[in-house]
């Protein structure tokens, strides 16, 4: 494993724990899920 992996896998860790420590409200869980699924469905309608 490179030093690049390890720096990864300590900002992931970081990550994760912050957003344990800081949940997202529910109106902005939703609002990220719906702007991700547009993303999404515009990325499928291209191909």
């Amino acid at each position: 494993m490179t030093e690049y992996h390890k720096q990864t896998i300590i900002k992931q860790k970081a990550s994760v724990t912050y957003w344990n420590q800081h949940p997202l409200k529910p109106e902005e869980y939703f609002a990220q899920f719906k702007l991700l699924r547009e993303q999404r469905l515009a990325r499928e309608s291209k191909s």
